[in-house]
């Protein structure tokens, strides 16, 4: 294989960069050190194509040129293989000046190998008839300082317009590989180790050709004098063969002879091929070989490639490359546009990556090579229906048997037998080539049997290599052949130019199935061709913009705006023109407009409603979501609610809730305690399990097919794709025999996508519902992501970084969820979750103690606010610069910012406004604003009666204790700090501050102690330092004495934030059942942390453990 050239190769200390392959570097650098000791070495790199193994190379020369090590290199020219030593001679021609030194043997030998003619690099004579001069590159590409005689080792040495197994793009890419080798230092293992890398009867060959011809040198005979020529220079000498299998026959077996011979001289062999050879071994020799990158590495390799533009597709390249470099760096969507290329539901493959398979395809026959490419195209993997394909492609079915017979031998294709398991499951089998043990012209004898592509990356790679007319052919035999009719549409749509529009229903089936992995692909590219094949402008518009939803779901924004750019409204009607304003609020950049949007959905809503009542339902969801972003006044939230009441019939759904949840939350009635009734009967919903499918909230919405464009009823599986349940795995071709149900009325398939959790989770989130929100949206976050839905995915995970602040009992869980939604929404075009996701982290940053960082994030949440013209952000960042005046002492400054929360035009009392609520309380004692901050609790009580979810009933309880009149203090004190409260930590450690700094100005400064040592404990769990600094100073103010609190802080030297907090409570008396409630843990948890904790603090017992804490 030739080596790349690009600039990827450079790390960022001017070293040629590798990910990962730390074994390999260290023995690259053990064989380099031994060079000048006399004591040569060969590394034999082995592995499948694109794996690495001329990254290795690279690497290897570029670290000997920097040691002043002489670097000679060779590798596979397309054109030579039939062209005797025409590798060698490319190996030794910067060498060959010292020819003349040799004695007349040596010489004549190589004076015989390289064509009767040797010349000296430079005369500009050729030096083999025949052969091709490479283009001279630069020694910087593999040598450093010292090493000028590379200047003219030709790219093509190294990189041809055929490279096979390329370490891609240049990047280092490697991990993971598979040494064979013994255990030991590097150094041993390149001395001591076995290599299967020369023929056992490499020195015996004696080269015996015509009379007219010269005898050629034996292996054996050449490689000697080669190690003479290489002794005629005083510096070692590292010589690099990449592709070794690919070499013209006497160069490959030269050098296989050559490598017995490095043992005790000054010259190093790296040599690089698919497989080990099947030979003796070498003390002198050690193999690796390379495997695939691990998923950090894999990660790391596709940002630095570049070609995956956004967060999902980077997923699909990961998924399909399977931690191939080649394949890392090479595979992307190519602009949304793969043509007929990409094949069913795959990445489409590049020249490069193709290349590295061409010599697997070149060697078959033909009927062999008509069968890979049928398998290859088909959407089905049924061996009868590619067989049946094949046949009518070649000259019957004999020709075909035996091209399938060939493909199976030669491991390019396989086959597996699915079986019927227990339950009635279905159960693949490995089957292999076991084509001649059943007569497959029986009828039923092949309905189980499927084809599979061991190596799925030679998938892609067949359809590249094949012109365009084999693969037209081919899709028409398909398309007559294929028992399924969305599959078989699929490949007569590849052959069809005017419309259809039978042939596009029955294509359009293909996006109505559950799309996990690459199979929205398949769905993507369906409605494309079902659009192109569409008469009615209102039809081919609506397949696009379904599938402009569908990309913005799936998190491809470039493909969506790309299917939005195709469509022409001057050719839409009334249907078309509100579908497009659907699907355009769904497009990044449509936050920027203005609230004269909602009253043009809602007309939108009522001019569809007769025809399509899900449109309609969306289009008022997309109103309510602009009310709430934008903080929408009492006018537009009414509007959509009248709209809505107008249009709505029948029972209410998920989709339903939430426009009531994002215009009227306070309409939605919750209940405490908080298990007491599931999210969906709390709400007024069916079940789950039978409810109507919604998306995720306020973001995409999945599309649901009641616009009468959904083609069949009878769905079949597209799950059976190369990457679409598991990208790429065995069977490695899609399933068109098992049946899926039909969409239900909404188009969702059950919740199993996690759409209903989804969205019921998020309006329990949006109504303060936390606890109820925090399980449903963790399970849709899950099914979302097993969907490969990634545009949905920041619309969970910001929600759920929310509710951990006041559930959560450490905030790092917190901050890596914000964080990860943060980064998905900055990939996936979402600014408005971008915003959320900072917006989140500002309050944690604040809370924590940081306050520099969390001023940053509020800054950004301003000018992003601005920017998006939604007003709902700057909440967050009142919120934040709030807590970071109050977290440095600047009380009054604190509660000035979140009075402004309750003094605007907003939807009340939204969620930021109850978490506001908390902290104004808790403020407004040090800044004098008791009495207003009772007058604005009295407000939100008196309007919230009607609906409170748990968490703002404890905040106004907490508040009302805050606030209260001393001789109603304690009273309210306890009341807030009844059972429950410890599921909300911090809340639990704010109350216990309050009524501890309460019981301290009341001078019961011995009562004050407990519930002070519960809040900095809690607090300081948690991670709110000041806060828990605050309540240290209070209980240090207590009478505690300084060596006390040192002795304290001993301890919480040897106990973790979360054991710390387990043994004081459990020092005060509390059982381990009270303990867990307290911090939500289990008692078995619980018990289990105290078994830890007796060693560490050298007790034995529960009353040791108080003397011991009670005293510190």
């Amino acid at each position: 294989m030739s080596a790349h050239t690009g600039s990827d190769d450079v790390g960022p200390d001017g070293t040629a960069g590798l990910l990962g392959r730390e074994r390999e570097r260290k023995l690259v650098a053990a064989l380099l050190t031994a060079l000048p000791r006399g004591e040569g070495r060969v590394l034999h790199l082995s592995g499948a194509p694109g794996t690495g193994k001329s990254a290795v190379i690279r690497f290897a020369a570029a670290a000997a040129g920097r040691q002043g090590i002489r670097v000679l290199s060779t590798a596979w020219a397309p054109g030579e293989r039939g062209l005797r030593h025409a590798a060698l001679h490319r190996l030794l021609r910067p060498a060959l000046a010292g020819i003349t030194a040799l004695p007349d043997r040596e010489r004549t030998l190589l004076d015989a190998a390289f064509g009767g003619g040797v010349t000296t690099p430079g005369t500009g004579e050729p030096d083999m008839p025949g052969t091709r001069e490479p283009a001279a590159v630069g020694s910087a590409e593999l040598a450093g300082p010292g090493t000028g005689e590379l200047a003219a080792v030709g790219s093509a040495e190294l990189a041809g317009p055929g490279t096979c197994e390329l370490a891609a793009a240049g990047t280092d890419e490697l991990a993971g590989s598979a040494f064979v080798e013994p255990a030991g230092s590097a150094s041993d293992e390149l001395a001591g180790s076995a290599s299967a890398l020369l023929s056992p009867s490499v020195c015996a060959e004696q080269a015996a050709v015509g009379s007219a011809e010269p005898v050629a040198p034996a292996p054996a005979q050449l490689a000697a004098a080669m190690m003479r020529l290489l002794a005629v220079a005083s510096e070692p000498v590292l010589l690099c063969v990449d592709d070794l299998d690919r070499l013209d026959g006497a160069s490959r077996d030269t050098l296989r002879a050559l490598a017995r011979l490095c043992a005790h001289t000054r010259v190093g062999l790296i040599v690089a091929e698919r497989a080990a050879s099947d030979v003796r071994t070498l003390p002198h020799a050690v193999t690796v070989t390379l495997g695939s990158l691990p998923s950090s590495l894999a990660r790391a390799l596709v940002t630095r490639a570049g070609r995956a533009t956004g967060y999902a597709e980077e997923q699909l390249v990961l998924a399909v490359g399977r931690g191939n470099p080649l394949a890392l760096t090479e595979l992307s969507m190519d602009g949304g546009h793969p043509g007929d290329a990409a094949g069913f539901g795959m990445l489409p493959a590049t020249p490069r990556l193709a290349e590295a398979y061409a010599e697997d395809v070149e060697g078959l026959s033909a009927p062999a090579r008509t069968v890979l490419l049928t398998a290859a195209l088909s959407a089905s993997p049924v061996t009868r229906d590619i067989l049946r394909a094949s046949t009518s492609l070649l000259d019957g079915d004999r020709a075909a048997r035996a091209g399938l017979t060939e493909t199976i031998a030669r491991g390019l294709v396989a086959e597996s037998v699915e079986v019927e398991g227990a339950e009635g499951a279905v159960v693949a089998e490995g089957a292999g080539p076991v084509l001649g043990a059943v007569d497959l012209r029986e009828e039923g004898a092949e309905e189980n049997r499927r084809l599979y592509f061991p190596e799925p990356l030679v998938r892609p790679a067949v359809l590249r290599l094949e012109s365009a007319a084999r693969r037209m052919a081919a899709h028409h035999a398909l398309g007559r052949s294929l028992t399924s009719p969305p599959h078989a549409a699929w490949h007569t749509a590849q052959c069809v130019a005017g419309p259809d529009e039978e042939l596009a229903r029955r294509l359009e089936s293909l996006a109505t199935a559950p799309l996990p992995g690459t199979a929205v692909l398949v769905a993507l590219a369906a409605l494309e061709h079902a659009a192109r094949l569409s008469s009615d402008p209102e039809r081919r518009a609506a397949r696009l913009l379904r599938a402009a939803e569908l990309a913005c779901e799936h998190g491809l924004t470039d493909q969506a705006f790309r299917y939005a750019r195709q469509i022409d409204p001057t050719e839409l009607g009334t249907f078309g023109r509100a579908l497009l304003l659907w699907v355009h609020d769904l497009l990044p950049g449509s936050s920027a407009v203005g609230r004269e949007r909602i009253a043009e959905l809602c007309e939108a809503a009522r001019a569809v409603a007769p025809q399509d009542p899900a449109l309609t339902q969306k289009l008022l969801y997309a109103a309510a979501r602009r009310c709430w972003w934008q903080q929408a006044g009492l006018g537009e939230r009414r509007m959509v609610l009248r709209t809505f009441e107008d249009l709505r019939s029948g029972p209410r759904d998920a989709r339903d809730v939430a426009v009531m949840a994002l215009t009227d939350p306070l309409s939605l009635p919750c209940t405490e305690p908080p298990h007491s009734a599931a999210a969906h009967s709390v709400y007024g919903l069916p079940d789950v399990a039978g409810s109507r499918s919604g998306s995720g909230l306020p973001g995409v919405a999945g599309w649901r097919s009641a616009s009468g464009l959904s083609g069949e009823a009878a769905v079949h599986s597209v799950s059976g794709l190369p990457g679409v349940a598991a990208p790429h795995s065995a069977p490695g071709l899609p399933d068109a025999a098992t049946p899926q149900p039909a969409p239900g009325p909404a188009g969702g398939h059950g919740d199993g996508d996690g759409d209903e959790q989804s969205l019921v989770g998020q309006v329990a989130h949006l109504v303060s519902d936390l606890d109820r929100a925090a399980p449903l949206l963790e399970a849709a976050e899950a099914a979302v992501r097993a969907g490969g839905r990634y545009g949905r995915l920041p619309q969970l995970l910001v929600p759920r970084a929310m509710g951990q602040i006041w559930l959560g009992t450490q905030w790092h869980i917190a901050q890596a969820l914000a964080e990860e939604g943060r980064m998905i929404a900055g990939r996936t075009g979402q600014p408005d979750w971008v915003a959320r996701a900072t917006g989140t982290l500002g309050i944690i940053a604040a809370l924590r103690g940081q306050h520099d960082r969390a001023l940053e994030y509020a800054a950004e949440v301003e000018e992003a606010s601005l920017r998006l013209g939604q007003n709902r952000q700057l909440n967050l960042a009142v919120l934040t610069r709030a807590l970071t005046a109050s977290g440095t002492g600047r009380y009054a400054e604190a509660y000035a910012r979140l009075r402004s929360l309750f003094a605007g035009p907003a939807t009340p009392y939204a969620f930021e406004q109850f978490w506001g609520l908390a902290f104004l309380a808790e403020a407004a004692l040090p800044a004098g604003e008791e009495a207003d901050a009772r007058t604005v609790v009295e407000q939100v009580t008196a309007l919230t009666e009607a609906g409170r979810a748990p968490l703002p009933q404890r905040i106004l309880v907490y508040a009302a204790a805050v606030l209260g009149p001393d001789d109603e203090a304690e009273v309210r004190y306890r009341r807030a700090l009844r059972p429950g409260v410890g599921a909300w930590p911090l809340l639990h450690g704010m109350t216990q501050f309050g009524y501890g700094a309460w019981l301290r100005r009341r001078r019961r400064v011995t009562e004050s102690r407990t519930p002070l040592g519960t809040a900095e404990s809690v607090l300081r769990t948690l991670g709110a330092s000041s806060r828990a600094e605050q309540a240290a100073s209070e209980l240090r103010a207590t009478g505690q004495a300084a060596d006390e609190q040192s002795r304290t802080d001993d301890i919480a030297r040897l106990l973790s934030p979360q054991q710390l907090t387990i043994a004081r409570l459990a020092a005060r008396g509390l059982t381990n059942r009270a303990i867990g409630e307290q911090l939500r843990l289990s008692p078995r948890t619980v018990a289990s942390h105290l078994y830890q904790i007796f060693p560490k603090l050298g007790v034995s017992s529960r009353v040791q453990l108080a003397a011991r804490i009670g005293s510190d």
